[in-house]
């Protein structure tokens, strides 16, 4: 997961409105520069990003816990805990805020599990 900035979607949002509004409220108009900006915009439709989290939950139902905590360099450590059989696996996330450290761990986790 990459972390865009706010900025840069509400950039993207008002260009695609001033577009929607300039050319008389045409869809296809939109849709046509809106296909030239993202020209891969079909390959996301069809094959949409996982949620990393949601993809660990349904692997090991009721197997997996989280916890988070901040560390000294302002970023958040997020621990996947996850409980098979006797085995016992840790998986830490670091992340400038607790989602995108769940993410990292998350992968982390999937990569050693799968």
């Amino acid at each position: 997961m990459v972390e865009v900035p706010k900025v840069l979607g509400d950039v993207f949002e008002s260009l695609i409105g001033a577009v929607y509004i300039d050319s008389g409220h045409d869809l296809m108009k939109v849709w046509e520069i809106y296909s030239k900006l993202c020209p891969q915009l079909n390959l996301v439709l069809d094959n949409p990003p996982v949620n990393m989290k949601k993809q660990l939950m349904e692997k090991f139902p009721s197997k997996v816990t989280f916890t988070s905590k901040p560390n000294s360099v302002g970023k958040v450590t997020v621990s996947a805990k996850i409980t098979i059989g006797t085995q016992h696996y840790e998986f830490r996330g670091l992340g400038m805020n607790k989602a995108l450290a769940t993410v990292a761990a998350c992968k982390l986790a999937l990569r050693k599990l799968n």
